[in-house]
């Protein structure tokens, strides 16, 4: 399969992909250079708010953890965002990793995701469409 794929055909896809993730940056890049350094990034997404506070979680014990809104003990097997939060916790730890620059590291997580959607794409296309 990858030895079908010519060097030309590899440019253009990375290229493609660069181009993607470039549009997607765009609103980042301009959002900071008009409203200067924050500490956390403007709200692009809904749920953003919801993720950022999900990385911050703490667990009580092994069947409830710390609500992030009310602060107040909840069983983690109430709530379906409580029972699959291993992204959230990822982000938190690069998070803590960068020394909580929230703006940064989220921008780093974005680019990570997108980049591996877009070679998912890249590699459906290639796998199950004709030539």
């Amino acid at each position: 399969m990858i030895a079908s794929r010519t060097g030309s055909k590899i440019v253009f896809e990375v290229a493609a992909i660069v181009l993607v993730i470039a549009i997607y940056l765009f609103p980042s890049f301009k959002a900071r250079a008009q409203l200067g350094p924050t500490a956390l990034p403007p709200m692009f997404a809904p749920d953003l708010s919801m993720y950022l506070n999900l990385s911050q979680i703490t667990a009580i014990d092994d069947s409830h953890a710390m609500n992030p809104y009310y602060r107040i003990p909840v069983p983690t097997a109430g709530a379906g965002y409580l029972k699959f939060r291993l992204a959230p916790r990822l982000f938190g730890g690069l998070n803590r990793l960068l020394d909580n620059r929230t703006w940064f590291a989220l921008l780093l997580w974005n680019i990570f995701w997108w980049t591996l959607l877009c070679v998912v794409a890249v590699w459906l296309f290639d796998r199950f469409l004709p030539g």
